[in-house]
């Protein structure tokens, strides 16, 4: 399944966008809506927020990091936290550096942090900390990741209170 995600990325944007439009039916309108997408999921929930998604923000945590497909929008009209480790190999520094003259090119609001000496799946304590593996938790990561998430979450919350 996950490679038929990072095949097809529009399937995965169509999915996500009838998940949103279903809870959106389920919640009052003036609810703050945000995308949260681990690994291939933050993958996708950036592509969504490319189509143009329904949300008011987005978050990705240890994420597969993947600039826009040819002729796929680059603009992003919510604010996008992404938190990714330096050693991922996932998503490798050179992809994340593309991400991010992608972003600044389009004039995105997108915060980037990085943890150093850390891996793909920093936050899942299941991946072990073998540091010579592909997947490394890291507690001070994922400590560092819910502090970010947390004010990231209070700032759009602002935002859409003030907007």
């Amino acid at each position: 399944m996950v490679k038929h995600l990072i095949e097809n990325r529009a399937e995965g944007v169509a999915a996500l966008a009838a998940c949103v439009a279903g809870l959106r039916q389920e919640i009052p309108g003036a609810t703050q809506t945000l995308c949260l997408g681990y690994s291939v999921g933050g993958d996708i929930a950036l592509d969504y927020g490319r189509s143009g998604g329904d949300i008011d923000g987005i978050i990705l945590c240890s994420a597969m990091v993947r600039a826009a497909a040819q002729g796929m929008n680059t603009r992003i009209h919510v604010p996008v936290l992404v938190l990714q480790g330096t050693q991922d190999q996932v998503s490798p520094m050179n992809e994340i550096a593309a991400v991010i003259a992608e972003m600044d090119e389009a004039g995105n609001d997108v915060r980037f942090v990085l943890f150093s000496q850390t891996h793909h799946a920093f936050d899942n304590p299941e991946a072990g900390s073998d540091p010579t593996a592909r997947l490394v938790y890291s507690e001070l990561a994922a400590r560092r990741a819910r502090d970010e998430i947390t004010s990231f979450i209070s700032e759009v919350s602002e935002k859409k209170k003030s907007g």
